[in-house]
């Protein structure tokens, strides 16, 4: 059941904190309270987060829910069930299990928490004695068994009055009386939990799952998690009581890196078996490698979909270092040992240094590769970088004002269109026909992965083809860069301003028209954006084009972007597959179905 609602390995919620129920003197009103709690959990959605937990922390608290805070507590939760895209779950303070059941229940919501559900324990508020029995029956008379419930055991801002009760006892007490998982806490909010309590807990609790209910943070958690099945997180994603967008992002992010260095060290990455559609290579070999080209204090950091980045320092300066899958064009197997298309070349990063040379003339701020090549031992195409300028736009993107982000917008689009003026000759990884090429490369690996049919393809592609090749520019190739998306633009947080634009190595040559429309696909399709964003981004690259032949009318661009959603999101599709990440396929499926409806 727990993984019903938690498919993922080691899920993390967030924590949400309302504005003051009605009942308190400074209720602000169910619109508002619930436009600045659906902002929170908006934040935690893009940044990756598996659920959030929402619970009402108004001073000065009540033990139990009174009938105005439950009324409008349940109807809160409507409201944000109903617009989320993550599990939602519900929790009374002080504690009243009984109140967060029923407004999970008429909500709809996934899960609750509860604070004393086996442990006697004295707390500010008096004496709180064990729910257990209570919290299960109720359940069972509202229906609700389909709503986890997740206990404490000798929570934070509480003293056990039997002393002598150990974790082992609480735990095993909890997942007997029916709790689906139980949280460990520190004795305060942001707070850890010691690290001899957690373990304990986890041996005795099996293959039932024990989170961690405080203090879990960046410097903490691949200690913690290491033990423990997942965590609730608040104090470490806040500013003050909201969520703060780029401590989550942040947050996440480190906790996906210790993944893959744990699975590094057990030798379980199958994503960049698959992805390089090689062998397992050896990373203290690779390490190795970078030592001997002058790089000191080597670590590996972070994987793209198609690379291996390290990081370390040359000359007493930071450097990325990548490595990257570098076949010539080819069809060979997956671990399947089914057919499958890959189509990098050995040279890829000796011409990124060339293009980000020629990028830099024409006044587009980007790292200097600094060296680049090919390993043939390793099979990969290398190279070392400077470290970007400013900070990820990706990161800050959901608290920029609009004016900052309109900014941000016109600049990187003026970037695109100098690029785009500078002319070059076709080459064979870009053909002329290169729509086509990549949806035949896209479709027979969709087909090889169970997600469509041959029948099925086809009919996409009788509509989405025609359009984008009646629209293609064939005599016009000229420079362009790799993904223009956010997560690759650098910014100065305080000017919003481009300081870096990052990730040419799949750039050099090709299609300006293409390119441009990709680079407005992040605010009209799969991220979505708002039509002044839009209008941002094309103005921008109007204006940095010297080539007026490219000019993009913004209202054709329009026209042809439901075509390329359907192509980016089958492309999607196909990457995610391959490195395991099916939690959006049907989703995806559905947008693709959802788009050809509506063209047709």
């Amino acid at each position: 059941m727990f993984t019903d609602i938690f498919p993922r390995k080691k899920p993390i919620i967030g924590v949400v904190r309302l504005l003051p129920l009605l009942g308190y003197k400074d209720y602000p009103g169910i619109e508002k309270i619930t436009e600045a709690a659906l902002s929170d959990i908006q934040k935690l959605e893009k940044a990756s987060f598996d659920a959030a937990l929402v619970d009402n922390h108004t001073h000065p608290h009540v033990v139990k829910s009174t009938l105005e805070m439950t009324a409008s507590f349940a109807v809160i939760m409507h409201q944000l069930v109903e617009k989320s895209k993550i599990p939602i779950g519900v929790q009374f303070l002080i504690d009243d299990p009984a109140a967060s059941l029923s407004i999970a229940k008429v909500s709809g919501a996934s899960f609750i928490r509860t604070d004393f559900f086996v442990d006697k324990v004295k707390t500010e508020y008096g004496v709180m004695k064990p729910e257990a029995k209570q919290i299960v029956s109720y359940r069972e008379k509202i229906f609700a068994e389909n709503i986890l419930i997740l206990a404490d055991v000798q929570v934070k801002h509480a003293e056990m009055l039997d002393k002598k009760k150990s974790i082992s006892t609480s735990v095993n007490q909890a997942f007997s009386a029916g709790a689906d998982a139980v949280i460990v806490t520190g004795s305060w909010t942001g707070i850890a939990p010691e690290l001899e309590k957690l373990t304990k807990a986890k041996k005795v609790a099996g293959k039932n799952p024990v989170l961690i209910g405080s203090g879990l943070n960046i410097e903490n958690s691949k200690e913690l998690l290491k033990i423990s099945d997942g965590a609730l997180v608040g104090t470490a994603i806040r500013n003050e009581s909201r969520i703060s967008f780029p401590k989550a992002k942040k947050l996440i992010e480190q906790l996906k890196k210790n993944l893959k260095e744990e699975k590094m060290a057990n030798n379980e990455l199958e994503g960049f078996r698959l992805i390089d559609l090689q062998s397992f290579l050896d990373f203290e070999e690779m390490k190795k490698f970078w030592e001997e080209k002058g790089i000191s204090g080597v670590h590996f950091g972070i994987s793209g979909h198609m690379n291996l980045t390290w990081y370390g320092q040359k000359d007493g300066e930071e450097v990325v270092c990548q490595f990257g899958p570098s076949l010539q064009p080819y069809q060979g197997s997956d671990l399947q040992g089914k057919e499958s298309y890959g189509y990098f070349h050995p040279e890829k990063y000796v011409r990124a240094k060339e293009v980000c040379k020629t990028a830099k003339g024409a006044g587009i701020p980007c790292p200097d590769i600094n060296e680049a090549g090919y390993e043939s031992s390793l099979t990969r195409a290398w190279c070392i970088t400077q470290k970007a300028n400013g900070e990820n736009l990706d990161n800050y993107w959901g608290e920029m004002e609009e004016v900052g982000k309109l900014k941000v917008l016109h600049e990187f689009g003026g970037f695109l269109g100098k690029l785009h003026s500078i002319p070059t000759n076709a080459h064979t990884i870009q053909p002329a026909d290169w729509y086509k090429t990549r949806f035949d490369q896209i479709s027979h690996n969709l087909q090889i992965l169970g997600i469509y049919q041959h029948e099925e393809l086809s009919v996409i592609k009788a509509v989405v083809l025609p359009p984008l090749i009646k629209n293609w520019l064939p005599s016009k190739f000229t420079l362009t860069h790799g993904d223009p998306l956010q997560k690759n633009i650098f910014i100065d947080t305080e000017k919003a301003k481009i300081t870096d634009v990052i990730d040419w190595e799949t750039a050099g040559i090709g299609n300006p028209w293409a390119d441009a429309v990709l680079g407005a696909w992040w605010m009209s399709g799969e991220c979505g954006g708002s039509e002044k964003e839009y209008e941002a981004f094309i103005n921008g690259y109007n204006h940095g084009l010297s080539d007026k032949m490219l000019l993009l009318d913004i209202n054709a661009a329009k026209r042809m972007n439901p075509y390329l959603d359907v192509l980016w999101y089958l492309n999607i599709l196909w990457v995610r597959s391959l490195v395991g990440d099916n939690s959006q396929t049907e989703r995806r499926k559905g947008m693709v179905e959802k788009i050809l409806n509506e063209l047709n």
